[in-house]
């Protein structure tokens, strides 16, 4: 069995900065403001540090508390992203990967649904929000495709491909539907996140509230109660629960603690999470936000296991990281500079 080996983390300096910057986005208590001023002036290392992150970070939230705590000292930013979900505390995380993905939101106008397109997708490696016209939020990962009809009665949604996250405004008289292939999401305030594999395969993950999974063809009437499980088939999830979902089966549901939780959602954050996956599946999840292709010229190198933070499309990075700790060697493609080789040294 192949050894674990974590993905080196920064230095020390960087290391306590980025728990800093965490810290600041889920907001800090009086004493932590007090012990944050004291870590920042104890050098010009550690503010300059604190001041690179969070020019990295690019969240408004973090902006605001470093403006009250250092007012002279702001950290440039050439773009403010829009409120998230809280992000998860990855201080000792791949942060030497820079790439930083922007995110947007619309402006609801619930007096006219006409000036909301009918479809939202993103590129590979685009990562944005939408706020829809009855006020629910969907994030989009990496190369997905929603497709969007609204009526009276309900609010429904197909998942073409891709990932994504829907905080679901809360209307139990309009029951929100998302579809995928045969099977059916069922809310009616809630949120949660479905990833789209190949052959209408998905997972599915309740981060709030309770959904319905059902097969399309026999939740077309209406009930009294629209997450009833009335039908053979029928599953009720809760939050903090996962199911996947196979063409002709449905998993046994799983709950997922807190970490767990916050690695499987580690997209909205611009991360990938790795947990000692094979080398083979970590580049297939890579290539999802780029346009590189991976070639193993050694078959062995399949088995060997990754655990580590990643920031998602900072291909040299986890290049670097290979080469470093495992003495993989990488090699592009003369012609097809997307094209990457790994070969043992």
């Amino acid at each position: 069995m192949s050894t674990v080996v974590p993905l080196p983390l920064a230095q020390p300096i960087r290391e306590e900065a980025s728990h800093w910057i965490a810290k600041l986005e889920r907001g800090l208590s009086d004493i932590e403001r007090t012990e944050l001023a004291t870590w920042a002036t104890q050098s010009h290392t550690h503010h300059d540090m604190l001041m690179r992150m969070a020019s990295l970070w690019d969240s408004m939230g973090v902006l605001n508390e470093l403006s009250s705590l250092f007012p002279l000292e702001q950290p440039s930013t050439s773009k403010i992203k829009s409120p998230r979900m809280p992000r998860m505390a990855i201080a000792a995380s791949f942060l030497m990967c820079l790439g930083i993905g922007a995110f947007w939101m619309n402006s609801p106008d619930t007096q006219n649904l006409n000036n909301y397109p009918s479809q939202y997708l993103t590129a590979v490696g685009e990562h944005t929000t939408k706020r829809l016209s009855d006020g629910s939020v969907i994030q989009l990962n990496t190369n997905s495709l929603i497709k969007i009809d609204f009526s009276a009665d309900e609010r429904r949604v197909t998942l073409v491909r891709g990932e994504a996250h829907f905080e679901v405004a809360h209307a139990p008289e309009r029951p929100f539907i998302v579809q995928v292939g045969q099977k059916s999401v069922r809310a009616v305030g809630t949120a949660f996140n479905i990833y789209v594999g190949v052959e209408e395969s998905m997972e599915l993950i309740v981060t709030e509230g309770k959904v319905l999974l059902s097969d399309m063809d026999r939740r077309e009437t209406k009930s009294i109660d629209p997450l009833s499980p009335s039908n053979v088939g029928d599953l009720l999830l809760n939050a903090g629960e996962k199911v996947a979902v196979e063409i002709n089966s449905v998993g046994s549901v799983e709950k997922l603690e807190i970490d767990d939780m916050e690695s499987e959602l580690a997209w909205q954050q611009g991360f990938l999470v790795f947990e000692g996956e094979a080398l083979e599946s970590v580049l297939e999840e890579v290539s999802r936000y780029s346009e590189v292709n991976f070639e193993l010229a050694d078959p062995t190198l399949k088995s060997i296991n990754i655990a580590g933070f990643y920031k998602a499309r900072d291909v040299n990075g986890l290049l670097l990281s290979l080469k470093e700790n495992f003495n993989i060697h990488a090699e592009r493609d003369r012609d097809q500079q997307n094209h990457i080789t790994l070969s043992a040294l």
